[in-house]
């Protein structure tokens, strides 16, 4: 016992800078583990971030395609309703655009392919079945 007295009595100086040290060393650590915690939890935000951003574009997508699925059924359902009621325009150079209530198709002789125009949303439709049917009735009933 008298041993660890004398040496605390000469030492103390060593013991106090070495708990010094021990406090410091701790805080240090915890400051590591605090922001390494943090970085993980920012990585794992990125990580789940990039791979949402895929679900939200694929979802968009086929929101955009269903849309335009069922913007075409709709623009055919009318087309077959509204036959009795559209009107042929004739230009000069030959083109022709074909009016109903909620319809406009435009198109050019010669093209197999429409310009369809179904409140306000357009697309291309191929120039056959109801739609080559509307474009005859509305011709005819120029006539």
């Amino acid at each position: 016992m008298e041993f660890i007295q004398s040496f605390l009595a000469e030492r103390w100086f060593v013991i106090l800078v070495a708990i010094v040290v021990l406090f410091l060393a701790i805080k240090l650590a915890k400051a590591v583990i605090k922001w390494g915690l943090i970085l993980a939890v920012l990585a794992a935000l990125l990580w789940y971030g990039a791979s949402y951003r895929g679900r939200v574009a694929d979802a968009g997508r086929s929101a955009g395609t269903k849309m335009a699925t069922q913007a075409r059924d709709h623009a055919m359902h009318a087309i077959e309703n509204e036959v009795d009621q559209a009107r042929w325009e004739g230009k000069a150079d030959g083109s022709f655009t074909v009016r109903t209530k909620s319809l406009k198709v435009e198109g050019k002789p010669g093209v197999k392919k429409v310009r369809v125009t179904f409140h306000g949303q357009s697309f291309e439709m191929d120039l056959e079945g109801a739609v080559a049917h509307l474009v005859e009735q509305a011709k005819k009933q120029s006539s």
